[in-house]
């Protein structure tokens, strides 16, 4: 893990002293399309994914450490709307800005 980071860092810093990565420059977006940096921890629609795939993760394991768990069928479909809520919302959101 030391060994990654210490690369990743000299990687880095390697590319910004010979010019392969430019921070100066900004990406412009196409004219209509909203642009939101939000975090993971504050997007609905991440947090219902991240749990979706933790939920799974338990269900498929757990037999393989001998206490199977059965998760019932509504937590997905909960899971799934709450998803669904979180892209809709974003999309309504972006929109009331964007006018």
């Amino acid at each position: 893990m030391i060994k990654n980071l210490i690369a990743t860092l000299i990687g880095k810093t390697l590319a910004k002293k010979w010019n392969l990565i430019d921070d100066t420059q900004e990406t412009v977006p196409a004219p209509g399309t909203p642009v939101t940096k939000v975090a993971w921890y504050q997007s609905k629609a991440k947090i219902s994914a991240i749990l979706m795939v933790l939920v799974i993760g338990v269900q498929k394991l757990s037999p393989a450490f001998g206490h199977p768990i059965i998760i019932p069928d509504e937590v997905f479909k909960v899971l799934e709307a709450l998803g669904i809520y979180g892209l809709r919302d974003a999309i309504k959101t972006s929109a009331s800005a964007s006018e």
